[in-house]
């Protein structure tokens, strides 16, 4: 039967629509099947094409096989250095990040080298070294008019991997307790 057919067979309108809706859903399911009909010869198309080229690639490379065993031999050495060439790099990269490792660790047992003694430093009451500030170096501020290290400057700083920190003021160390103002 033709759409038509089935539309002017309705006994009512309310079968009218229901053979309305059902000729649609039908013809919906027909457009999926349709669309998955062309994606599955598109699929064996491909698959089909690289079946073709490793039947070429196999039946092309008869006339460069070795055929004795001399050519066995050096044509299976230079396949494995070939095999081995790119395992070379990422071992290099794994020295190269063990080294960097290794440097930081030992960057990192400095650092708290420096800072046990500049705590010791601290606590035996030796005077600030040259990260104080006074007020000739800050004017009237009311930072500069209490002594205090600087922790860290105004403006932009690098921080670990390259990364940007901007500072809108100075940090300065205080005892704690101390008022700010």
């Amino acid at each position: 039967m033709y759409g038509w057919q089935v539309l002017l067979a309705a006994e009512s309108f309310g079968d009218l629509l229901s053979r309305y809706k059902y000729l649609y859903l039908v013809s919906r399911q027909d457009r999926l099947l349709t669309n998955d009909m062309h994606k599955l010869r598109d699929r064996v198309a491909r698959q089909r094409q690289l079946l073709v080229d490793a039947r070429e690639t196999l039946g092309g490379g008869g006339a460069s096989a070795p055929t004795s065993w001399t050519g066995i031999r050096r044509w299976s050495a230079s396949a494995r250095a070939t095999s081995r060439r790119p395992t070379a790099a990422p071992a290099r990269q794994s020295n190269a990040w063990s080294r960097l490792e290794r440097d930081e660790r030992g960057l990192n047992d400095r650092i708290e080298a420096l800072e046990r003694a500049r705590r010791e430093a601290e606590a035996r009451g030796a005077a600030a070294g040259p990260g104080t500030i006074t007020t000739a170096d800050l004017g009237d501020s009311t930072a500069g008019r209490r002594r205090g290290l600087v922790i860290y400057p105004f403006g932009t700083t690098t921080g670990p991997n390259n990364t940007r920190i901007p500072r809108h003021g100075i940090g300065i160390k205080a005892p704690s307790g101390r008022p700010c103002a």
